[in-house]
């Protein structure tokens, strides 16, 4: 048949049934639209609960108890003096050690943290002040990845001698710094890995300092301190993941 031939014949055709015709394509296409398979994310979740494997590239917000071992340093800019030669000299403080801490998480995003540090003096006054002892507590906000908290601490020498000189570079006496207290905001990084989890922390603050250098004595002054810190957090031991199970299963029944 030709074209002129068969126009006759959709002329005869109802519009409402054409347009009935049409309203069920529409709805089929809706519907094969509507089941059309979701995206896929980027990876697959491989944790197999019954074997304990637990895929480290899935992020999940923190357990409720952790332990950290950390190398952390902090930096405080001191006062200046003038040596034999007339040459003046910048004291600083930097030391740098290993910290300790516990974190509890509690409503699922906020956490508080408790740590002890020990550090060697690395800067120009490590003679008047060798080793350092340094406590603090943070608490803030920590998720799967970013956490951000606010915190105080103190530190002060173990061993110290006012207006020491080196024995080998010479130079002015070296201040001490007694009774430091000080605040500071955090930002840190949390990556998991298996087993555990590697964690970045970058702090920027104000001590408040008491000086004894020279014609100095005791002297308290607010100066600005930086720390910056590298760690792990410990995963769960065996028993721990044991016990975890078991409580899902609980609830589960």
């Amino acid at each position: 048949l030709t074209l002129a031939a068969c126009l006759p014949l959709l002329l005869l055709v109802p519009r409402g049934a054409r347009a009935a015709e049409g309203a069920v394509t529409a709805t089929a296409n809706t519907s094969s639209s509507a089941k059309a398979p979701r995206k896929r994310k980027r990876w697959a979740d491989e944790s197999d609960p019954e074997t304990g494997f637990v895929d480290p590239r899935r992020r999940t917000l923190p357990r409720r108890h952790r332990f950290r071992l950390g190398i952390e340093f902090w930096y405080v800019r001191l006062n200046s003096i003038r040596d034999s030669s007339g040459k003046t000299q910048r004291n600083h403080l930097a030391p740098i050690g290993l910290d300790l801490a516990y974190q509890v998480q509690f409503l699922k995003v906020l956490m508080t943290r408790l740590s002890f540090s020990v550090g060697v003096n690395a800067a120009n006054t490590n003679t008047a002040m060798p080793v350092l002892i340094h406590p603090k507590i943070h608490a803030g906000y920590q998720g799967k990845l970013v956490g951000v908290a606010i915190g105080y601490g103190y530190f002060t020498p173990v061993f110290f001698q006012a207006d020491a000189i080196d024995p080998i570079r010479g130079g002015a006496p070296q201040a001490i710094s007694l009774n430091n207290h000080h605040i500071d905001l955090e930002l840190s990084f949390t990556t998991r890995v298996d087993r555990g989890a590697l964690s970045f922390i970058l702090r920027g603050g104000a001590v408040n300092t008491q000086l004894w250098n020279a014609d100095i004595q005791g002297k308290r002054s607010w100066r600005p301190m930086i720390t910056g810190n590298f760690g792990w957090f410990f995963g769960e031991s065996k028993r721990a993941k044991e016990r975890r199970a078991a409580r899902r299963k609980r609830r589960g029944r």
